[in-house]
């Protein structure tokens, strides 16, 4: 188990911890680094109390992640998501994962510029549900902002609002449940198996 406050403690946290995740490939990680580093000087703006992380994968080059003021912690992603009060984080599995410690998120992606505009139209303009943790529990309980959306002044709005209009606590109860669906031994099986019995309906 993670001692949460523990965690908070070493890493200096005054009142809110927010965990960058860009993701854990190198290409999704270079595209989105830039976008978090910027949203959150814009949050600083809005929240000087705020404290940022950003949390790499095992498998990528810590040096990707230096960004000026914002702490690198490498291979300690589970702390990230243990610790922080919001998340934002690359569209992937690694949304089940901060679901289970029951993080609130924001869940953004980008494509290069090419592949958006082949391929773009059939994903962002669909309203299907794609992160991961809103398909297991069945509904948006945790914004997604793709694309055109994934931009730092509408990120960092979004983060701001969610804290300063208290809806965190909210989030992390609808988390709870999709949490319960899952449990914590072999959770990842059961959210596989929750994602494709969702997925195949």
């Amino acid at each position: 188990d993670i001692d949460r406050e523990a965690v908070r403690k070493e890493w200096g946290v005054k009142k809110h911890l927010i965990g960058l995740l860009p993701g854990s490939r190198g290409k999704q990680f270079r595209l989105l680094m830039p976008i978090l580093k910027k949203t959150a000087e814009l949050i600083s703006k809005e929240l000087p109390d705020a404290t940022f992380v950003l949390g790499c994968a095992p498998n990528i080059n810590p040096k990707l992640g230096e960004a000026d003021g914002i702490p690198v912690v490498h291979n300690s992603r589970p702390e990230v998501m243990a610790a922080s009060d919001l998340l934002i984080v690359a569209s992937g599995t690694a949304t089940l994962e901060a679901g289970i410690y029951g993080t609130p998120m924001i869940v953004t992606y980008r494509l290069n510029p090419a592949t958006a505009y082949l391929f773009g139209p059939l994903v962002w303009l669909n309203t299907r549900l794609w992160a991961l943790v809103n398909i297991v529990a069945g509904k948006e309980i945790v914004p997604e902002m793709y694309q055109w959306r994934a931009k730092p002044p509408l990120l960092a709005s979004e983060a701001v609002s969610m804290i300063r209009d208290g809806r965190l606590p909210e989030i992390r109860k609808a988390l709870g449940e999709v949490r319960s669906k899952l449990g914590s031994p072999g959770a990842s099986r059961r959210a596989a198996e929750e994602v494709l019995k969702t997925i195949g309906k």
